[in-house]
């Protein structure tokens, strides 16, 4: 059986893990180090989060032997996951990462999350020399941890399309002269997917799906001609969407298209 560490590493040092990569300001406390939960930040500066994990499943460092010591992955793993915004399809076997500053999600490929584990373990073993087991900087010790990741974080689909409908009522309604983009929407749609850790769909079926489930709940069809405005011109682009249809929350936001993401999604440029 493992034997447990002494829990010497402060929560500033240990939530270092994942300063090397960029944060969701909404789940990080930047001047302090220390991550929380982007759902329900709190005051104390993610103190009593860090608390909460190290109460449920122990030290940040165990113990297997005389001279082995591992970091505790059941932690690490969740205050990445908190500081980064990762989230794991399992039926996709994709992560997917919450943009700094925004709401939306983008893939992540394992590559490249790999290399931000290691950033983050070697930041982790700067900021406590002392305490911090330099083997788990080796490669299989990283690809270890985000397997372990991949259990905390995973997000299965069972009855997405019963999730997806939940998440259109509870998110839009009809609205005059109102419009959402496709984006728009799919953004939206991932980060209610994330807080409520319900089912989600993958892009294919989400945009298979949302035409039809719009066209039964709102009576709405997918258009072409949702227009937008091109970011640093004067020019707008038109997008698929739907017309007639709001955000219940932040109208205006949905309407510039503030959230909407700037990839091609099927558009076509018109000059204004």
């Amino acid at each position: 059986m493992n034997a447990p560490a002494e829990n010497t590493a402060n929560s500033g040092q240990t939530a270092n893990l994942a300063a090397a990569g960029e944060q969701p300001t909404s789940g990080r406390d930047h001047k302090s180090g220390d991550t929380r939960s982007s759902q329900t930040p709190e005051a104390d500066g993610g103190k009593s989060f860090l608390a909460h994990l190290t109460a449920s499943f122990g030290p940040y460092y165990l113990i297997l032997g005389p001279k082995r010591k591992v970091i505790n992955q059941a932690v690490f793993s969740r205050i990445i996951i908190h500081a980064a915004g990762l989230i794991y399809d399992t039926d996709t076997q994709t992560f997917y990462r919450q943009k700094p500053t925004e709401k939306s999600f983008e893939p992540i490929t394992t590559p490249s999350l790999i290399d931000l584990m290691t950033k983050c373990l070697t930041n982790a073993a700067a900021n406590d020399p002392v305490n911090f087991p330099v083997r788990e900087l080796q490669l299989p010790r990283i690809k270890s941890l985000v397997e372990h990741i991949k259990t905390v974080a995973a997000i299965t689909r069972t009855n997405a399309r019963e999730s997806l409908i939940e998440y259109l009522r509870d998110r839009l309604c009809l609205k005059h002269n109102c419009s959402l983009t496709v984006q728009e929407i799919r953004n939206d749609y991932l980060g209610c997917v994330r807080e409520r850790n319900t089912s989600l769909l993958p892009p294919s079926k989400f945009h298979k799906e949302l035409p039809r489930v719009m066209l039964e709940r709102f009576n709405v069809t997918r258009t072409h001609n949702v227009l937008r405005p091109v970011p640093g011109t004067t020019r707008t682009t038109a997008r698929r969407g739907f017309h007639g249809v709001a955000f219940k929350t932040d109208v205006v936001d949905a309407k510039d298209g503030r959230d909407a993401s700037d990839e091609a999604d099927g558009d076509v440029a018109n000059p204004s």
